[in-house]
């Protein structure tokens, strides 16, 4: 290694310790601020798959942060020495296998909860499910398959252990940067379908107190996802593969906090049209469908009274017109559910 690569190497291994640092505490403090509305929440909701992967995506991720943490700092290489530099120069070159993968395991979690919306808004039609359960394996197998390729042929044989630089990677793979990239295609479908769904299945404003918190998820969402992903890609082509460990402790964990809240505080909304009441129509769209089973009694739903009969549809039996707004609850998007 020349003067000027361990001089990258040495700025690189610190940028990024710092960046695993700030975004750890992201991640535990999002942790905390959630932790109140995810115990009132989740942990009285029945049973799931969804209540399970949620829990397990909140659990895991900042244990992973805090071994990251511990592998990106010096602090792990401290008590190497001469005679056993070979013996840690492979259980770094492990230590990258393990980052890249799990990394790539994790972001497939939030995205299990993002199709899920997107099924629902779409009344849970076949050829939606077909759509997102092929561009999810596609795209996670693919993912998987080229970060396997990159390690083993380019990234591997070009690790390097040093006390001033930790681990750094100097081997530049194709492969690498086709693994990040199938994700943005994979966000690209969702953004479509999302699109689709509003342009093809519009909604009138007077029913859609709910949907509008919906569509702001989805948009800050798609933006955050998009745009951290496209960094990433950026960062790994133009400033070189020592950067490796940079942008990818970010884009997990503003991801995972971003998908955190979106499920937290979209199930709170809806939490509350529900105790209060729905639109009928509303609930046809998949509007209200929560991916947890909340308790304390929301399962059978009561209509509120109309309000005034004067003009709608033809709802009863007797063919009285019933407007629909007479059956959602004067419930406003707040400030509190604000994500940020």
């Amino acid at each position: 290694m020349s003067t000027q690569e361990l001089s990258n190497a040495v700025l690189a291994a610190r940028i990024s310790s710092y960046v695993s640092v700030g975004c750890s505490v992201v991640v535990f403090y999002d942790h905390l601020v959630l932790l109140p509305q995810e115990i009132r929440l989740i942990w009285s909701s029945k049973p799931s798959m969804w209540r399970t992967l949620f829990l397990l995506n909140r659990y895991v991720v900042p244990p992973c942060f805090i071994w990251m943490v511990y592998q990106l700092s010096n602090l792990s290489l401290a008590s190497y020495s001469t005679l056993v530099s070979s013996i840690g120069q492979v259980a770094q070159r492990h230590q990258v296998i393990y980052r890249i993968l799990i990394a790539v395991a994790a972001l497939q979690q939030p995205a299990a909860f993002v199709f899920h919306r997107v099924y629902t808004i779409w009344n849970k039609r076949q050829f939606i499910l077909i759509i997102l359960v092929t561009s999810y394996a596609c795209t996670y197998i693919g993912t998987v398959v080229l970060s396997i390729i990159a390690v083993v042929r380019f990234i591997i044989p070009d690790v390097s252990l040093d006390i001033q630089v930790a681990c750094a990677a100097h081997g530049r793979s194709p492969f690498l940067v086709g693994a990040y990239s199938l994700p943005v295609i994979l966000d690209l479908i969702l953004l479509i379908l999302t699109c689709w769904n509003a342009l093809d299945r519009p909604i009138v404003t007077e029913h859609s107190t709910v949907m509008i918190g919906l569509v702001r998820d989805g948009i800050v969402y798609f933006a955050i996802s998009l745009s951290l992903r496209l960094f990433n890609i950026v960062v790994f082509t133009r400033l070189g593969p020592e950067y490796i460990n940079l942008s990818w402790p970010a884009l997990w964990a503003i991801i995972t906090a971003v998908v955190n809240r979106m499920i937290l505080f979209g199930t709170n909304e809806l939490r509350e049209v529900q105790q209060q009441g729905f639109d009928p129509k509303g609930r046809l769209l998949g509007q209200l469908d929560l991916p947890f089973l909340l308790q304390n009694g929301i399962g059978s739903h009561t209509y509120l009274e109309p309000e005034d009969s004067s003009q709608g549809h033809s709802d009863s039996p007797t063919g009285t017109d019933i407007p629909l707004h007479s059956f959602l609850p004067k419930l406003e998007v707040s400030s509190r559910m604000s994500w940020f």
